[in-house]
């Protein structure tokens, strides 16, 4: 996926290339407003995971991608996480689903822990 047929880049290489070093899920959350053009970005993406190496994200590529975006909205807040949503009923995070606790930021921390997906740093570890 390269260029459209127009020869334009693609939305996904736009907002890839806003910040080439960085994971273009996490810039599509920071610059997306218009829903039609994040359904447009999330077709793309699902796209893009499909060139990846793992054949198991090949073949899910669009459930990996709205799972992907359900992780990444949560580090954007309730109000982001409400706009994909409105957008993609069907997107959850990986390990709240879609009942995330915001009014508690030690809560999604604990229970990353007790899924064994995040690794607490202890204090000597932070820098």
């Amino acid at each position: 996926m390269t260029e459209d047929m127009r020869g334009k880049p693609t939305l996904f290489e736009t907002v890839r290339d806003l910040n080439p070093k960085r994971n273009p899920a996490f810039t599509a959350v920071e610059v997306l407003e218009d829903q039609s053009e994040m359904r447009t970005f999330m077709t793309q993406y699902a796209d893009y995971l499909r060139t990846s190496d793992d054949p198991q994200v090949v073949e899910n590529a669009e459930q990996v991608a709205l799972s992907n975006m359900g992780y990444i909205t949560v580090y954007y807040g309730a109000e982001t996480v409400r706009k994909w949503q409105s957008v993609f009923t069907d997107m959850p995070h990986p390990v709240f689903g879609r009942t995330i606790p915001f009014n508690d930021p030690d809560v999604p921390l604990h229970l990353g822990v007790a899924e064994g997906l995040v690794h607490p740093q202890s204090p000597d570890q932070s820098s």
